[in-house]
C-alpha cells in the first residue's frame, strides 16, 4: 500500500491535470482548467509529503 499511496496516486494526479489542461486548451473551459490546477496540487503535495517511517 505504501507504493501506491507514494507513487502510483500522484503519478494518476499528474496525468488527470495533464488531460484537464489539454482538453481546457482548445475549447476554452475554465472548469476543466481548475480542474487540472487541483490536480497538479495534490501531486505536487503528494510527491513532497515527508514519509513519517523516514524519522531519525
Amino acid at each position: 500500500m505504501p507504493f501506491i499511496k507514494r507513487f502510483v496516486l500522484p503519478a494518476l494526479c499528474l496525468i488527470a491535470a495533464l488531460s484537464c489542461y489539454s482538453a481546457s486548451y482548445p475549447a476554452g473551459g475554465t472548469l476543466l482548467l481548475l480542474m487540472g490546477a487541483g490536480f497538479e496540487a495534490l501531486f505536487w503535495m503528494g510527491l513532497l509529503k515527508k514519509n513519517p517511517a523516514a524519522k531519525a
